[in-house]
């Protein structure tokens, strides 16, 4: 499955360990794919210097990722143009990217972006409904540390 992320919950899921970084880590185990364009990361730059954004990297007890680590996990292309018409123009990037992935879904808890349920074969969803959909669960040590010592990516063994 080919999954274009709105740059939103790229944000939440790379600053906050809520339900957008539970959903990429259980799509990645799964075998998903992600796409996005050249625009999206452009915009994840923007939103990043936003004084929000700059405040939450600034305390002690956090300390990002490198988005080169994100970038790693995604597929980039240049959209196409759409023919399309959204409430925030910005958003019709996320069409065109999906469109020149050929991708399955756009993800996006924008409700300007779920104006339009579908475009082509690419269907609009948010987390929970595409969850539902693809009966995709939260990988177990997301969601609660394990009660006993066994072996999880927060929890490996050692010799």
């Amino acid at each position: 499955m080919l999954i274009v992320p709105d740059t939103n919950l790229i944000i939440s899921a790379w600053v906050y360990d809520g339900r957008p970084f539970k959903f990429f880590e259980a799509a990645l185990d799964a075998g998903y794919e992600f796409v996005i364009c050249p625009a999206i990361i452009d915009e994840i730059h923007e939103v990043l210097q936003r004084p929000k954004f700059l405040r939450v990297k600034k305390k002690p007890d956090f300390t990002p990722p490198p988005l080169s680590d994100f970038l790693a996990i995604v597929h980039v292309v240049e959209p196409i143009p759409v023919s399309l018409t959204v409430g925030d123009k910005k958003d019709v990037m996320l069409f065109g990217c999906a469109a020149a992935a050929g991708a399955d879904y756009i993800i996006s808890g924008d409700k300007t972006v779920h104006e339009v349920v579908s475009y082509g074969n690419i269907k609009v969803r948010k987390i929970a409904e595409i969850m539902d959909e693809s009966s995709l669960k939260p990988l177990p040590w997301t969601s609660q540390p394990p009660d006993d010592p066994s072996p999880s990516p927060q929890n490996p063994t050692t010799p």
